[in-house]
């Protein structure tokens, strides 16, 4: 076998084993119970309060640190190297060229619910404002210059020996409800809401 075939199985394997892993995962995750959030709507404008609530539904008694809620917004842009020219130099033996995507986050606030305690059941109710300055939302398509321009963050590398073409970008917010325990990993529950 060449090492191309080689580099192809490895990452084949690799990719299998975070596939089981991750199913291994919400599969002990959900044999202990959920964490849901509830919200009493999901289409807000900036300076909205979002309310709602936590829903702790345990199978069993869990001793957690904390629960607490959190309002995020990420951005996700999707950048491309563009070569002008396919030579040995700019794309060694003629790999398709491939995406990479960058998450930051633009806005998070979170809201502790309760504290240090074992948790079975129970419903907490909460609000927490958008600001008005906060993240704008929506998706359009950037230009490198304008991504820097907009103060993207360190995450976005961009080699200004390499052009790079912003192929998508995009805004998601999400509220999370989060279940933190020590010494296993966490229960958490996420809502999807649209910020104009």
């Amino acid at each position: 076998m060449d090492s191309g075939t080689i580099g192809l199985i490895i990452f084949i394997g690799f990719f299998a084993i975070i596939i089981i892993w991750g199913l291994a995962l919400s599969i002990y995750n959900k044999s202990r119970g959920t964490i849901s959030v509830v919200l009493d709507k999901y289409q807000f404008m900036r300076g909205e309060k979002v309310t709602g609530k936590v829903v702790v539904n345990l199978k069993k008694v869990i001793h957690a640190q904390k629960l607490s809620v959190s309002v995020v917004a990420t951005k996700q842009i999707t950048e491309r190297q563009v070569n002008l020219v396919r030579t040995p130099a700019n794309n060694p033996g003629g790999m398709p060229q491939q995406d990479r995507t960058n998450n930051i986050t633009l806005f998070e606030f979170e809201l502790p619910l309760d504290g240090e305690k074992d948790y079975l059941q129970a419903e907490y109710t909460f609000e927490i404002t958008i600001p008005q300055d906060a993240a704008m939302s929506g998706s359009g398509n950037l230009s490198p210059m304008g991504a820097m321009i907009g103060g993207m963050g360190p995450n976005l590398q961009i080699n200004p020996n390499i052009p790079v073409e912003i192929v998508n970008s995009q805004i998601s917010w999400n509220v999370n409800g989060h279940l933190y325990i020590p010494g296993k990993p966490d229960l958490s529950g996420v809502a999807q809401i649209n910020v104009t």
